[in-house]
């Protein structure tokens, strides 16, 4: 009988002995993984699902178009030139663009032909026949140049009358774009609320 009780116990212990070795040897794989870093998690989620960067500017322009003119299109500012564009004046098909970027010298846009034109971006240099008209086309119809892109700021300018000439950019901010625009007398300056730029070529913006 001691015999038998014996053999059992020595089965038994074979039985279990590999399984729990088996155990401990797992137990200590797992404490070997270190749990992923809630942070990294984070990190890469937004990577992969996270809103595209904000541009500086968007807004809206055109080439004057009683300028024949050739812009240069960079692949960066101070760049390779990657395109020279102009207006087809004769198809009266005139350049027009919206501002991205500004820095310094130069224009971040989207530019091409109203009409026809394929629109390329790349960067122009800042000039004077870049710009936007008014919308101040009536006495009742006041503009407005600010010293901020905010309509809560000071004015710098307050202009009753309508003028057709061209406000040049000179930067901008959002939708917002500073101004300049030369008369024979004075000197308008100052940032323009996007409501009261028109940067159609053709016609007026109601």
């Amino acid at each position: 009988m001691k015999t038998l009780t014996t053999i059992l116990s020595l089965l038994i212990l074979i039985g279990c002995g590999p399984k729990n070795q088996d155990q401990n040897q797992t137990d200590k794989r797992t404490e070997l993984i270190p749990e992923p870093d809630r942070d990294t998690q984070s990190q890469t989620k937004k990577g992969q699902y996270g809103n595209e960067p904000k541009t500086k500017c968007n807004c809206d322009g055109l080439v004057d178009w009683r300028k024949d003119v050739k812009v240069k299109l960079f692949d960066q500012p101070n760049g390779q030139v990657i395109n020279t564009l102009t207006h087809d004046i004769q198809g009266e098909d005139f350049l027009t663009f919206t501002i991205y970027d500004s820095q310094d010298e130069f224009f971040k846009v989207k530019i091409g032909r109203a009409i026809k034109g394929q629109q390329q971006t790349g960067w122009i240099e800042k000039e004077d026949y870049l710009g936007t008209y008014a919308r101040n086309y009536s006495d009742n119809d006041t503009l407005f140049l600010f010293t901020n892109p905010d309509l809560k700021s000071k004015p710098t300018d307050t202009i009753s009358k309508y003028y057709t000439e061209l406000y040049t950019i000179t930067d901008c901010e959002g939708k917002w774009a500073n101004v300049i625009m030369k008369t024979t007398d004075k000197e308008f300056k100052g940032w323009i609320e996007p409501e009261m730029q028109c940067s159609s070529p053709y016609t007026t913006c109601n």
